[in-house]
């Protein structure tokens, strides 16, 4: 689970009540902030002046920090935050404490005005240091914060093309870096066998078969067609040492049917997130919320909406990660309609879990997010079905995401990660659409 990392650090005016109490205070909002789950920087000196707000601004600048939160012990000068801000241009969290003599309730309202002014994100708290409570509401806006930074300089891959007849899976490169700070790299098919796959040995791709089949509950696709889609999985790790991409994404559909679908299974099972069927934004959102979780996740389509019993079955064909199958585990099987290869099945079933669709190209870009509850499931669906309870009308779903255009591809990630998400929207510029918040 990702943990951000939060710049602490105390700002005075030594003429104002309460100065004195600044290397206490800030030990004590430090613990609370490691007890909210985020990693506490503390500045190595307090911030009175212009020279020691220059000292500090250097050493976070050094520091690998997601945001800064100055603890704003008496009133004081605002342009202290500013300076260190300039070092280390990152969101900024607000701490201000109750005290009639101490200003700090002035203070802080006066640091959110200029940030205002300057356009620069931040929030303005105010609670007892040692509320952890207050803390936990900071960490959406922090984590939010780190996952920007996290996807900053990162490589997505896609292998051959975006799957034709489904135009809303195209993206827009210099979209994606402008919002996102990530780059696209593209391989073509007969690019990625003669250059990976055909490089992996049979022997190779034999063994790694065998690993896979004995874990599995029964196989029923040949020896044949497994050892081919292990070379294809095989040659995408090659692929992704090479490249050090944090995903990929296959495309060429119908023509990988059954040989692309358990490499990227396996992928997603390892952490590794890779989408399907071509679709980039599918695979940003795999990114983000594997980022946010530390976990697997999920590729899908809304393939049933319940408006009776409020719930939703999302699937996809059978490149699910086999650590989301129920009890039963899972087979190893020809891939449904085509009859050919082998593809994973089994019935999903996982603890609470958060459904994100991204879509959208320059000036359009949208994610939508909602939390849900599983539930167990028969194979309604040759594929990964996964049924869960909704918190918001089933209804109100699909008119919301009906009225603001939202694509078939939705990916499913571990935990509740609504608030981190509206908050990453926010910071990235794009519309977020949260029904189960707004």
């Amino acid at each position: 689970m990702i943990k951000p990392v939060v710049g602490c650090y105390a700002v005075l005016d030594a003429t104002e009540i309460g100065w004195e109490n600044a290397g206490s205070q800030l030990d004590l909002l430090c613990r609370c902030i490691e007890a909210a789950g985020m990693i506490a920087v503390k500045s190595p000196e307090i911030v009175r002046d212009d020279a020691s707000a220059a000292r500090v601004a250097v050493f976070f600048a050094g520091q690998p920090i997601d945001v800064l939160q100055p603890l704003i012990v008496t009133w004081s000068f605002d342009h202290f935050t500013y300076r260190i801000w300039q070092e280390k241009p990152v969101p900024v969290v607000i701490r201000a404490i109750p005290g009639i003599s101490t200003g700090s309730t002035v203070g802080g309202q006066q640091l959110g005005c200029l940030l205002s002014e300057l356009e620069i994100p931040h929030k303005l708290l105010f609670a007892p240091l040692d509320d952890v409570a207050v803390c936990l509401r900071m960490f959406p806006f922090a984590a939010a914060a780190a996952l920007k930074r996290r996807l900053n300089g990162k490589k997505i891959v896609m292998i051959g093309r975006r799957t034709p007849g489904m135009t809303p899976i195209m993206f827009d490169e210099i979209e994606i870096m402008k919002l996102f700070g990530m780059t696209v790299s593209t391989c073509g098919m007969d690019e990625f066998r003669e250059n990976y796959l055909e490089k992996v040995s049979a022997a190779e791709a034999e063994k790694a078969w065998e690993e896979i089949s004995a874990r599995a509950e029964n196989v029923t696709s040949g020896q044949v067609e497994g050892i081919y889609t292990m070379r294809e999985y095989l040659g995408m790790k090659k692929l992704i040492t090479e490249t050090g991409c944090s995903a990929i994404t296959l495309g060429t559909y119908p023509e990988c049917q059954g040989t692309a679908c358990l490499p990227l299974a396996l992928l997603n099972d390892a952490g590794f997130p890779a989408g399907c069927e071509g679709d980039l934004n599918s695979t940003i959102s795999m990114l983000l919320l594997s980022e946010l979780s530390g976990k697997p996740t999920h590729f899908g389509e809304m393939v049933d909406v319940d408006l009776v019993k409020n719930e939703i079955y999302t699937t996809h064909c059978g490149a699910g990660a086999p650590s989301f199958a129920d009890d039963r585990g899972f087979v190893l099987c020809p891939v449904r309609l085509a009859e050919t290869g082998v593809c994973i099945r089994y019935c999903a079933y996982c603890s609470d879990i958060t459904y994100v669709c991204l879509t959208g190209r320059r000036g359009t870009y949208r994610l939508c997010s909602i939390e849900g509850s599983p539930l167990p499931t028969e194979m309604v669906y040759d594929g990964n079905p996964l049924r869960f309870k909704l918190k918001t009308p089933a209804q109100e779903i699909w008119d919301i995401t009906a009225r603001n255009g939202f694509h078939h591809h939705w990916i499913t990630g571990l935990g509740s990660w609504n608030e981190t998400l509206r908050e990453f929207a926010a910071l990235t510029g794009i519309k977020g659409v949260f029904p189960d918040i707004d």
